[in-house]
């Protein structure tokens, strides 16, 4: 994860468990959780209408996203496509403002981002001299079909040269609509299937270890439902072409035709935008279920493109909500890839800021990451409800040693007293996050423009805000916790300790915006103060005892036991 430009305070308690008060809202235990992998949310890299993959002021941001996994060249375009040019096909009737090439991406991106490649299927690239209005007879032509075998191979052993091969392959993009769109393959999943068969064969020859992914989609007409009846049958029917394929893939969008189209004016419809995302996850369980259990399901596109909630804190909220109600459907979910990183609501392209969907699925991606098992917790209590849903939606993402938790508060009430013992209880609090927006119907808002930002001390006496979406870290830890597991390097010198009246910190380096928070044993926040340059001489009159004293300096945490003594 790259270094964010705000700096994050480490908080740690010496406990076994984070005392709580009498709570009204309780967290139940966790039933399952489900596997997480590191390319498990991601992206559309689509950037033709800008801004360049060579703006650094765009790659600033795109690190800052850490997506898991990035597609290229992203949805429709892909059926346009001469990644050779890294723009669309002449005379395809597509343009572009800017180049995205192979190099340019895979220069661009941050290291431990993965690609998906989609290989144009549709079309036949100039290099094999087929003109796009050749024949029927001749596109569907096996010869035909060698050329773009050749194509794909030839794409992939440049994507291995530029050092960033992909974990998948991407046969094609949505040919079942009947339509110019879909070229030879429209509403002809027969043909696609054949095509399919010898094209994976010839990359698997050559590159075992990519996964494949067949174009599905999600049912509800007829043209879907018979596309997707005539693949899963032909996968059931040929087992040995079965094992060459990995994944299923399926596009989901919250559209006009979903919901509510009213543009989001006020609390209400915030919360009915909001909420849209947990409703459309409930009712695509009869999709999830169309893919057959041996194969991987791959949302390689979401998101919301009805216009009611554009640049406002209720996108970012939404987008959060439906990409972790989506990877949280089931094991056959693979992985969840926004639609895409140069919206506006991602990138404000203008300012170089991140939008705030950009800015929610950042904090997904830092939840993630590392993480090996997710689930979403249930409460019981005084649950504020929004219509059938609670005004509390909370995740938990969690490995052998680290827990991180998002919570959001999709009401217009603060939301307070709640008990996360059950999963909690034997961790360390490290530190804590949260966003809001006053007013989250509000148009044009951004990164520190519109989106508030306050620490998080404590889970103890924890407010959520009105529509709000917080991040906690924790760290597992067994009965006997040692000092030595969570000093930093000593950068300070903390004298006379113990200490009876005064203790002064110096430090070792210049500093900048260096601050100090001492915190008793219970992990209670008692003194906060800033630190100079030189000696700082603190006064501290509490009780006698032991207390955590943190230095936070130069995006740096020291943390020290200090303690005082009486006369």
């Amino acid at each position: 994860m790259p270094i964010r430009k705000f700096i994050i305070i480490n908080v740690f308690f010496f406990a076994l468990g984070l005392s709580h008060l009498h709570s009204q809202i309780n967290a139940l235990p966790v039933d399952k959780y489900l596997g997480i992998n590191p390319t498990h949310f991601g992206l559309n890299g689509r950037s033709t209408e800008g801004p360049s993959w060579t703006d650094t002021g765009f790659l600033k941001l795109v690190e800052e996203i850490a997506p898991g996994i990035i597609r290229y060249p992203a949805g429709t375009q892909a059926n346009y496509w001469n990644w050779r040019t890294g723009t669309f096909i002449e005379g395809s009737g597509k343009s572009s403002d800017f180049i995205y090439s192979i190099p340019m991406l895979t220069a661009g991106l941050p290291e431990s981002t993965e690609v998906i490649y989609v290989m144009n299927l549709a079309r036949p690239l100039p290099s094999t001299g087929i003109p796009l209005d050749a024949s029927h007879e001749v596109l569907i032509s096996d010869s035909v079909l060698q050329y773009k075998i050749t194509d794909v191979l030839e794409a992939l052993d440049y994507f291995k040269a530029n050092f960033k091969f992909p974990v998948a392959l991407e046969l094609g993009n949505e040919f079942y609509f009947d339509s110019e769109h879909g070229t030879i393959y429209a509403a002809n999943p027969t043909l696609y299937l054949e095509h399919s068969d010898k094209i994976i064969r010839a990359v698997k020859e050559k590159y075992p270890e990519i996964k494949i992914l067949l174009i599905t989609t999600k049912g509800g007409t007829t043209n879907r439902d018979f596309w997707n009846a005539t693949i899963i049958q032909y996968l059931e029917d040929n087992a040995d072409f079965a094992a060459l394929v990995d994944g299923l893939v399926q596009h989901h969008y919250i559209n006009d035709s979903y919901g509510d189209p009213t543009i989001v004016f006020d609390a209400a419809s915030s919360i009915t935008a909001i909420t849209e995302a947990l409703e459309y996850t409930q009712d695509m369980v009869a999709d999830y279920s169309i893919v057959p259990d041996d194969f991987e399901l791959w949302f390689t596109e979401m998101g919301a493109t009805k216009e009611n909630a554009d640049e406002t804190w209720v996108a970012g909220l939404r987008a959060f909500l439906f990409s972790i109600e989506m990877a949280l459907l089931g094991d056959k979910v693979e992985n969840v890839l926004y639609h895409h990183i140069t919206e506006q609501s991602v990138i404000n392209k203008d300012l170089m800021k991140l939008g705030s969907a950009g800015l929610s699925l950042s904090l997904l991606s830092e939840a993630a990451e590392d993480q090996s098992e997710m689930c979403k917790l249930s409460f019981e209590g005084e649950i504020g409800m929004n219509g059938i849903y609670p005004a509390i939606q909370t995740y938990v993402f969690k490995s052998d040693s680290t827990l991180n938790m998002m919570l959001m508060n999709i009401s217009d009430q603060d939301i307070t007293d709640i008990n996360l013992d059950t999963v909690l209880s034997n961790n360390l609090f490290l530190s804590g996050r949260q966003y809001y927006a006053n007013d989250p119907w509000v148009q044009g808002v951004f990164e520190e423009n519109g989106i508030h930002e306050q620490e998080i001390f404590s889970v103890d006496g924890l407010v959520l805000k009105p529509f709000s979406l917080s991040i906690i870290k924790t760290r597992k830890q067994s009965s006997t916790l040692s000092l030595a597991n969570i000093y930093n390097d000593i950068e300070w010198e903390v004298y006379p300790n113990p200490h009876s009246d005064y203790f002064c910190i110096e430090g070792k380096e210049e500093l900048t915006n260096g601050n100090y928070r001492i915190f008793d044993m219970r992990g209670q926040l008692v003194e906060v103060g800033l630190l100079r340059d030189g000696v700082n001489k603190i006064y501290y009159n509490g009780n006698e005892g032991i207390y955590l004293l943190i230095l936070n300096t130069n995006e740096q945490n020291s943390v020290y036991k200090l303690i005082k003594s009486i006369h």
